[in-house]
């Protein structure tokens, strides 16, 4: 729609906006009067072309990769090889996405009396060993840094290192983590505890899942033998064992002593679940000096261990749990950063604003760029469905849990609002919140329709947009934008619930509302962008995210 198209109202509003802030937004986008000087000269004043042909996706980098893997929206059982990860035999669990709040709850329950009764978490791994035919079992929490296993049988340590331990890909995996032959999964074919004792082939494990949602463990089953299928009956036994187990941690024992028979809890009276006692199993022992080289110190505290699990701290000394050790700003991140020294110093910020200006000042002068900035971009769209399908109760639900999401019906819709942008995908807001450039006037050029189409193209895409342009009327010639934290997509009910059910209406109006934070680097000179740069400044951008969202 061109400028002298808008609603009279609309005019007024747009040029008394501009007559205050003393700036005129670039036209490029909205004039259209055949004059080739006139436009010549608002293309000149754009930052970027938005050209199709100039923009096409962003590679799907190894960093991107690990923070998919880390968000837990996926079984993890399967994961095809991705191009970026080529040669990797071996690949290390990356952190939770919301890592932070995963180690408060760990915390909790690391050192509650619940485990001093022992025998009742034997009887169930004994048992769990004999149902399903296998080698081992074992209960363990995920630390910062750490499997701290509560209790096992035929697994031979009693604590290893998150870079070896098949529960911290499990932590990360909803519903199951299954591996029928982990020797040939991609993962793991070089994975210490998977090429030697204690050999493990087959791996099935269920995450534990406190009453917050966030997951502090893995009860697991496991062989030295591969499987070529396994039974899903498996999975739901565990899934019942393991909520069993959490009903018991989350109920204080005071309240629980009333309910105790010979030391035998509810816990234990399941269907699944035999009486009995049994002690741990014993270790095994070995030393394996390629692997003190590889990990470190030896986190088995047991001389007669077959295979002992390592740390790489360079000590060699004996090891001493940490339970404080946690990725914050106060403390020594997990080692899957991708610069330690970004990390040291975005966390002595203050504030995101504070660490996103720190952040792009050492992006640009490390990857000599022109201009770097990080913007929160936030999308509405007016919407409606069918009230049979919207649940009335709630007032918002999340997209991506919604099974009737292809019922919704989508407006075509004039803006109506001020500092706002209307594309076709809805109504836009930017807001920059970190920036380094070499021109001053870059930063006033950002609120301009140029900038506001770009960013809502970048947006919607998958991994970011990469830009190369030719043309010699803009400022930038290259770049990249990459979306690097995303808010869940929301569908938002507008009317209240009475009204709504009052109302003989059958269609329900809603807004839809989507959020991100996009980090965005351009170059003048029209440089070729290599991969491992947008995967760097990808990594760094998560780094922000890890501190500072959560």
């Amino acid at each position: 729609m061109r400028f002298e198209e808008y609603s009279p109202a609309r005019r007024f509003r747009m040029e008394g906006y501009e007559r205050q802030n003393n700036f005129n937004r670039p036209k490029a986008s909205l004039v259209n009067n055949g004059n080739t000087a006139v436009n010549k000269v608002l293309l000149e004043n754009n930052l970027i072309s938005n050209k199709d042909y100039d923009l096409f996706p962003s590679p799907f980098t190894k960093e991107m990769f690990l923070e998919y893997y880390a968000l837990g929206k996926q079984n993890l059982s399967t994961i095809e090889f991705p191009p970026s990860l080529e040669g990797t035999t071996f690949l290390k669990a990356p952190e939770s996405y919301y890592e932070i709040r995963r180690l408060n709850t760990v915390e909790k329950f690391m050192n509650l009396p619940h485990w001093e009764h022992s025998n009742r978490f034997n009887v169930l791994l004994k048992k769990m060993m004999s149902m399903f035919n296998c080698k081992g079992a074992a209960l363990s929490l995920i630390d910062s840094r750490m499997q701290i296993i509560k209790f096992q049988h035929g697994l031979g340590f009693d604590q290893c290192s998150r870079q070896v331990s098949l529960d911290s890909h499990a932590i990360l995996s909803p519903g199951y983590f299954l591996l029928l032959d982990a020797s040939k999964d991609w993962r793991f074919k070089t994975n210490p505890i998977v090429k030697s004792l204690p050999n493990i082939k087959f791996y099935l494990g269920v995450p534990l899942i406190a009453s917050n949602k966030q997951v502090i463990g893995v009860l697991s089953i496991f062989d030295s033998f591969a499987r070529c299928n396994n039974d899903e009956s498996t999975v739901k036994i565990m899934k019942k064992m393991s909520s069993e187990i959490m009903e018991y941690l989350e109920t204080p024992i005071k309240k629980r002593n009333h309910d105790h028979r010979d030391g035998t809890s509810r816990m234990l009276q399941s269907t699944c679940l035999p009486t009995g006692s049994n002690s741990r199993s014993g270790d095994q022992n070995s030393n394996n000096s390629k692997l003190l080289e590889i990990y470190g110190r030896a986190t088995s505290n047991n001389k007669r261990n077959e295979e002992i699990i390592f740390e790489k701290d360079g000590s060699g000394t004996s090891y001493k749990y940490h339970s404080s050790l946690k990725f914050s700003k106060y403390s020594c991140p997990y080692d899957d950063l991708i610069d330690l020294n970004v990390w040291k110093k975005l966390s002595r910020c203050d504030n995101l604003r504070k660490a996103s200006n720190l952040l792009c000042e050492l992006l640009m002068n490390k990857l000599s760029l022109d201009c770097i900035y990080i913007c929160n971009v936030k999308v509405t769209k007016n919407c409606w469905i069918n009230k049979q399908f919207y649940p009335l109760n709630e007032r918002e639900i999340e997209v991506e849990n919604y099974k009737f999401e292809d019922k919704i019906e989508w407006a075509d819709e004039e803006n109506e609002y001020e500092n706002e942008v209307m594309n076709d995908f809805g109504n836009m807001k930017m807001k920059v919140i970190g920036m380094a450039a070499r021109e001053t006037r870059v930063e006033n050029m950002l609120d301009s329709d140029n900038a506001y189409e770009f960013h809502s193209k970048v947006i919607r895409s998958v991994n970011g947009l990469n830009y190369q342009s030719a043309d010699s009327r803009v400022i930038f010639h290259s770049g990249y934008s990459l979306p690097f934290y995303r808010h869940p997509n929301k569908l938002v009910r507008k009317s209240r619930m009475k009204a709504l059910q009052s109302d003989r209406n059958e269609i329900v109006e809603l807004f839809f509302k989507s959020n991100g934070y996009l980090i965005t680097c351009f170059d003048s000179n029209g440089r070729d962008i290599s991969e491992s740069e947008i995967g760097y400044v990808y990594g760094c951008a998560s780094i922000l995210r890890r501190i500072f969202f959560y």
